[in-house]
């Protein structure tokens, strides 16, 4: 009999950048009034969620599916772990805030400023993710930040037509997570044109300001390396078993890829195999993918993606053509 089990990972990062009219106020020494400054004003742009935040202490923080290390000074590099599943990344920050020491504030996020208050980073850890924001207080701050990416081993990323960042895998046929294309307004709420570009493991964010661009100016890419949330066993009388796999926010983005479809089933072998997920995988495979590349686009909003471990094996593209249910019942009926 199986046993259900949820070894569920959903990581993110968020990178903001935007002015606060006058530059924040410097966070030396330990006090909380510049940190605070740089808090409040992330938050105030930031996508309302209901995350779980998990404030930095002894610069660390443990979610239950994400723990984080921040560096003590801005020339240090931040390091995310995957809980429970064998994939990480770390990231550089701007170059801008690298002789800054970090300052925690009230709210438990990190931050780093630049000498000249031009440039802040704020580090904000949730229990699934982290958030990433930069800060720039003026024109004079420039147009574009650089951070160093250490992807997932043996990836290395690739900026897709769409604007995002995939962490490919050696093979190419694969990717194990990836950055979600970027977003840019200014304080009158103007889309402002933003992209991504590469300089080795460098992603360089550039967004188009001009005379007229009023500050504050916002830019806020995501970096995930996992696409399951978790999954879990559910007897389907009289057939058999199912899994349900729970997709994170990744996952759901790259909708339509099949690269990413078969990332999906690399990463949930790698967690499930001890725990059930061990016949018909080739059949469970098809249907997974075949569930990224249209059900995430025809139903988007479906909680789980349904794998029947009863259904034959037909194929990729007789799957597809079966509404990802090959097989009684239900095939080529519904998607599920």
């Amino acid at each position: 009999m199986r046993t259900p089990t949820r070894i569920g990972i959903a990581l993110l990062i968020t990178t903001a950048t935007f002015g606060i009219g006058s530059p924040p106020a410097r966070a030396d020494g330990g006090g909380h009034a510049g940190a605070d400054t740089i808090a409040s004003a992330i938050e105030r742009v930031s996508p309302k969620s209901d995350r779980v935040t998990r404030p930095i202490s002894n610069n660390r923080a443990s979610g239950r599916l994400v723990g984080v290390t921040v560096p003590v000074r801005g020339d240090g590099r931040l390091g995310v772990t995957a809980v429970g599943f064998a994939r990480n990344a770390s990231v550089g920050l701007p170059s801008e805030v690298a002789s800054s020491d970090v300052v925690v504030a009230s709210d438990g996020m990190a931050t780093y400023t630049a000498a000249d208050g031009g440039v802040s980073v704020g580090v904000r850890a949730f229990d699934d993710s982290v958030q990433l924001s930069a800060v720039l207080t003026s024109a004079k701050s420039g147009n574009a930040l650089g951070f160093a990416i250490t992807p997932p081993a043996g990836s290395h990323m690739v900026v897709q037509t769409d604007g995002s960042v995939l962490f490919v895998e050696a093979s190419g046929a694969s990717a194990s997570g990836g950055i979600a294309a970027p977003w840019a307004k200014d304080a009158n709420g103007a889309v402002l044109a933003t992209y991504y570009s590469l300089n080795g493991n460098t992603l360089i964010q550039h967004v188009a300001v001009s005379a007229t661009t009023t500050y504050p100016v916002v830019a806020d890419p995501w970096l995930f390396i996992n696409l399951i949330d978790h999954a879990t066993w559910h007897y389907t009388s009289p057939y058999g078993w199912t899994f349900q796999v729970y997709p994170t926010l990744w996952a759901r983005a790259n909708a339509g890829s099949t690269a990413v479809g078969y990332a999906d089933w690399d990463e949930l072998y790698a967690r499930y195999k001890n725990a059930g997920l061990n016949t018909n995988l080739s059949g469970m495979r098809d249907q997974l993918v075949c569930h990224e590349i249209v059900v995430a686009i025809v139903q988007p909003t479906k909680a789980s993606w349904n794998i029947d471990e009863w259904r034959p094996s037909v194929g990729l593209l007789s799957t597809i053509n079966a509404k990802c249910n090959p097989g009684n019942p239900g095939s080529g009926t519904i998607w599920d």
